[in-house]
């Protein structure tokens, strides 16, 4: 290698994650109709309060000569990207391993050599001709990769390598790779279809996205998304169980970024004499900026150990009108993130992931100032 763009890479890996508070904030573009988040939004506000942007989605097509292609309504976006990355922020494009439930072309991509380096020969090509800053790849559907394992790891070897020689080549700044690791609520089940150790050797970061340790089951016991710690040591819904899980696989620490989430869960209570813990059942999640009439109404907030709040109170806008009783909300404030970031700080983690920024109350709804949420992550990184 090189010395000189030795001495580039090493610098960048350092800017990468100095001060362990990367501030990783990610937008699903399919999903701006229902927020009411248009391009316009990605404004300076969000240069000065992220460090990366992820956008979604991309994903695969062409069996024979397979490469990404993007969700429609991303290209709406991407005429602000200029405006974004003058101010300093770094974009990468979110790479699904799916289509839909039933398309099968990202692991018969995977599974041939020649049409791996079809799809990374193109997938190089076209992050640069739209200006992305590099890839994050995400197993949203894990269930296949039990039989792929070797070939996706393949495939990040070879992605990583093919980055690092275009840079090399051109002399411009590394693609960046990053990776997610899905379906975390199974998060002892991560190795059977993963090889944890191995993802995380060859990218450059990791995304544990720990805003879906909800419980798979509607009748089993809540939880709160994204929590710090369980109700018991073994208790694998928590951040501190899984990121401790992944590290004793072999990942660097300081490559794990910890996704959470500015959502409000809604469980439905269904039977008031029940136990607390089995009288709700999960129905759903919403905006952040819509507990916050039920807050100006004066119901009591509890907390849990990390300070993540709760509130037991009716019905908030969005919801059926035939659903009648209370709701127990579990969401996020400037308290319960302060102990996160701190918590991240103090283990010598990479930083924190955003999922996602629409749902920050980004309209100051809630008259708390834009971006309540994001702002108080990197009021705390800092």
């Amino acid at each position: 290698m090189n010395f000189s763009f030795f001495i580039f890479a090493l610098l960048n890996w350092l800017h990468l994650t100095q001060g362990g508070c990367s501030r990783m904030c990610f937008f699903h573009t399919s999903s701006s109709a229902t927020t009411s988040f248009y391009p316009w939004n990605l404004d300076a506000k969000i240069s000065s309060l992220c460090s990366h942007l992820i956008i979604g989605f991309a994903y695969t097509q062409g069996f024979a000569y397979p490469r990404i292609i993007y969700h429609p309504k991303l290209r709406e976006f991407m005429p602000r990207f200029s405006y974004l990355k003058n101010a300093g922020l770094k974009i990468l494009l979110q790479l699904l391993n799916y289509q839909n439930n039933l398309d099968d072309t990202f692991y018969e991509m995977i599974k041939s050599p020649a049409k791996r380096r079809i799809f990374i020969d193109n997938a190089v090509a076209e992050l640069r001709a739209s200006d992305f800053d590099g890839v994050t790849v995400r197993e949203k559907i894990i269930n296949p990769l039990d039989n792929f394992r070797s070939e996706y790891l393949l495939f990040l070897q070879e992605l990583a390598a093919a980055f690092r020689s275009e840079a090399a080549r051109t002399g411009r700044p590394k693609l960046l790779l990053f990776a997610s690791l899905y379906d975390t609520f199974k998060v002892t089940r991560l190795d059977v279809f993963s090889d944890v150790n191995g993802i995380c050797r060859e990218v450059d970061m990791v995304i544990l996205e720990t805003q879906a340790l909800r419980p798979n089951s509607p009748q089993k016991y809540h939880a709160h998304h994204s929590r710090l710690y369980g109700e018991y040591p073994e208790d694998s819904s928590s951040i501190n169980y899984m990121t401790n899980y992944v590290i004793s696989k072999g990942c660097a620490k300081e490559k794990l970024i910890i996704s959470i989430t500015p959502t409000v869960s809604a469980y439905w209570e269904i039977d008031p004499e029940a136990e607390f813990n089995k009288q709700f059942v999960i129905f759903a999640t919403i905006e952040n900026y819509k507990i916050c009439p039920i807050l100006r109404s004066g119901y009591t907030v509890h907390r849990l150990e990390d300070k993540s709040p709760y509130l037991i109170g009716p019905r908030v806008d969005g919801f059926y009108y035939y659903f009648r009783g209370n709701f127990l909300y579990y969401y996020e404030d400037e308290d319960s993130i302060k102990v996160k970031v701190d918590y991240i700080k103090q283990k010598g983690l990479g930083g924190i992931h955003l999922w996602e920024i629409s749902n920050d109350d980004f309209a100051n709804r809630c008259n708390r100032g834009q971006y309540p949420i994001l702002t108080a992550i990197n009021r705390d990184c800092r």
